[in-house]
């Protein structure tokens, strides 16, 4: 038996449940045999077992939190903003661990795991496995996150969820359809985001933080990743921002970003290449974009103009 109950735990970061173990045959007095030999070992929540040799990781505490929320359990909200790798969501893991479960569970609080009893969850159109986690899909993770994240943060999650793939934003006005977005918290902002004209999606996290500086500034739209060619059509870049009919291209620079010191160090080629065909080049920085940001726009807005 304990092989079985190994295979299982195998799967689960190394964590069973009670009702899992009366499901493989086990009775109370062979469950407490084992507690007692220390062949299982409790966890924070009552009915769920880890096994001896497992060593602890942040999936041992995901797979806990969702066995002890039992049967219908998935990852939901912030940690499956996480699961999914989503941006806005801060530095660190949250410690209170999102999970949803069936309206109907009767489950009692805890400080570590905030369970969401929702009345609609059906596999492949609400969840599915990522990452070996039962967990909300990318459009359902993205309607929950509009009820606990800010509008900048909720951005974020939007943003770096279409750079995957642009038909997701079609997922998730669909799920938005069969949901109904009526009544549901944030789900305006939610909506508001995804129906903005923004000309295409952003690479990157200081594209996306760049670009809400400057729709809150109210800078005219700029095209994000556009090519620019030379007179025998040449590419010499795509700038993360341009302004085609004033010839400006704005660069959101960060090492992060480019990586290599290689590709870092052409960009100053290829904006030189720029002010050759008449181009004119700015670039902003996450720090300048911190500690500068009145600056940076006043910039902007000059070459914008004409006067920069």
């Amino acid at each position: 038996m304990l092989v079985e109950i190994s295979k299982l735990a195998a799967k689960q970061a190394g964590v069973v449940s009670r009702s899992q173990l009366f499901a493989l045959g086990l009775t109370r007095h062979a469950i407490q045999y084992l507690l007692n030999r220390e062949l299982l070992i409790r966890q924070q929540f009552r009915g769920v077992y880890r096994l001896p040799s497992t060593v602890v990781t942040r999936g041992t505490h995901l797979w806990a939190a969702l066995l002890w929320g039992g049967e219908g359990a998935v990852l939901s909200h912030v940690t499956a903003g996480w699961v999914w790798k989503l941006e806005g969501l801060g530095r660190q893991p949250p410690d209170v661990i999102d999970i949803s479960v069936p309206h109907e569970t009767q489950i009692a609080p805890k400080k570590t795991v905030h369970a969401w009893r929702v009345r609609t969850m059906e596999h492949v159109k609400d969840w599915g496995i990522v990452h070996g986690f039962p967990c909300t899909n990318l459009s359902r993770t993205l309607i929950d996150l509009a009820a606990v994240l800010d509008e900048g943060e909720l951005e974020h999650a939007y943003d770096s969820a279409m750079r995957r793939s642009r038909e997701n934003r079609a997922a998730l006005f669909s799920a938005l359809r069969r949901l109904g977005a009526t009544g549901r918290r944030g789900i305006d902002n939610l909506i508001e985001i995804a129906m903005r004209d923004e000309l295409g999606p952003t690479q990157s996290w200081l594209e996306d933080e760049t670009r809400q500086v400057m729709r809150a500034a109210g800078i005219r739209t700029p095209l994000p990743q556009y090519e620019i060619r030379d007179a025998q059509q040449r590419l010499i870049c795509r700038p993360d921002f341009t302004w085609p009919e004033v010839e400006v291209a704005l660069f959101c620079d960060s090492w992060e970003h480019h990586g290599k010191r290689a590709r870092f160090e052409l960009d100053p080629v290829q904006r030189n290449r720029l002010i050759a065909i008449g181009w004119r080049p700015l670039v902003v920085t996450h720090r300048r974009l911190i500690t500068d940001e009145a600056g940076f726009l006043q910039e902007l807005r000059d070459t914008l103009s004409g006067s920069g």
